[in-house]
């Protein structure tokens, strides 16, 4: 899905001031071109650092301290575009639906550290009309972006289970959020892993004119029974990186007549 094209950082410097200023620092944009992509990763005092002062890092902030996690991960990546308005009303509208597309999450991909190789992540995903009953519904369609929505979805994990998620959406012109909270016990081999609502996922799409930024960041707060290793965050940091992965894939299906797509090795 690679298309490769030149990203010069002076032809952005209007598109950072316009759109992503209120997010990331200049410094830490310049930086993400150069490096590719930014990563993070907290344990015992959560904090996140790679987004600067706005509501959106308040909102986080909020959740990290009643959640108190024990490990965190934050991944910051840059999609440029060409020769396509992503921040147009048609646009935005396409990457809101993408996002309520659960059920195309079924069977992507990501590296497991404790295998060493690639391997699905979820066997199987999808919306259900409620935790109770649990029947499976289509994924939904909108002709408008809502300001605020919310649903819940099943997940098979391959190394986590079967599990329910509440997910919430918060969505205004220039941004896109995507929140998602276990309300289920998460189990590995049989022991409680994480208890309900302590495993809190957040992705961040905000377009540019000419350019995406995602962000993703994923915290959870581990039984204490069951020690926490480094590869707890290579874990997180590898699921933050399929999720990326599922939207570009997903971006460049709903726009293939746009030859220009890219997700650019800088």
């Amino acid at each position: 899905i690679l298309f490769l094209i030149t990203y010069n950082i002076s032809l952005f410097a209007d598109e950072y001031s316009q759109y992503f200023s209120s997010f990331i620092t200049r410094g830490t944009f310049n930086r993400l071109i150069e490096k590719q992509e930014i990563m993070k990763s907290f344990g015992k005092y959560p904090d996140i650092n790679i987004i600067s002062g706005s509501r959106i890092k308040n909102l986080i902030t909020d959740d990290l301290k009643k959640l108190k996690p024990t490990i965190g991960v934050e991944l910051l990546k840059i999609l440029p575009m060409n020769n396509i308005d992503t921040h147009s009303k048609k646009t935005f509208l396409l990457i809101y639906n993408i996002l309520h597309s659960i059920s195309t999450l079924k069977g992507i991909n990501y590296f497991s550290v404790t295998r060493r190789k690639e391997r699905i992540l979820f066997y199987d995903s999808y919306v259900i009309d409620s935790p109770k009953k649990e029947n499976r519904v289509k994924d939904p369609f909108f002709k408008k972006i809502l300001p605020d929505n919310k649903l819940y979805i099943f997940q098979h994990d391959s190394t986590l289970g079967k599990n329910i998620y509440l997910v919430k959406y918060f969505s205004n012109k220039n941004r896109i959020i995507m929140r998602t909270e276990n309300i289920t016990v998460i189990k590995y081999l049989f022991l409680p892993l994480i208890n309900k609502h302590k495993l809190i996922n957040y992705f961040i799409i905000i377009p540019g004119s000419r350019s995406i930024l995602f962000y993703g960041v994923s915290f959870a707060q581990f039984n204490s029974i069951i020690p926490v290793s480094g590869k707890r965050a290579d874990s997180f940091y590898n699921r933050l990186k399929a999720m990326y992965s599922w939207f570009v894939k997903m971006l460049k299906k709903k726009t293939e007549n746009i030859n220009t797509l890219e997700q650019t090795p800088y």
